[in-house]
């Protein structure tokens, strides 16, 4: 089981992305679930939509109805499990926001922490990262 963040998603789905084959190469090679939080989700499709196509997000949100992608998203015993997630939020709250990362922004981060209570190896910052 692996918890997948934003950048390998999307290299895997642009092939012009460097590391495109190393991220289609770990997603196929992994036995289900790869799990994706619902913030990456959003982030995801708001990137391939962004930068790719209606279609390239279509087809990234299809993976989740065939199976191949599982949604996980967090619960509340995450959050009480993981009480860091508040003091990594409270972070960004500075009066020039839009010189700091939004917690949105990096939202997969601070679920990535949480759900990593599942025991799912964490794919993301190594491998695809950095839109």
């Amino acid at each position: 089981m692996i918890l997948v963040d934003t950048g390998p998603l999307v290299a895997a789905a642009n092939r012009m992305h460097a590391h495109h084959a190393a991220s289609v190469d770990v997603l196929t090679s992994v036995r289900p679930p790869r799990l994706v939080p619902g913030l990456v989700i959003a982030e995801v499709s708001y990137l391939l939509a962004r930068d790719g196509s209606a279609a390239v997000e279509a087809e990234f949100l299809r993976s989740f109805y065939n199976g191949f992608l599982t949604l996980a998203d967090l619960t509340v015993a995450d959050l009480k499990r993981n009480p860091c997630i508040y003091f990594l939020t409270d972070e960004y709250e500075t009066p020039n926001r839009r010189e700091q990362p939004k917690p949105n922004r990096d939202g997969s981060a601070v679920e990535a922490d949480a759900l990593s209570g599942w025991g799912a190896r964490v794919v993301g910052a190594t491998l695809g990262g950095g839109q």
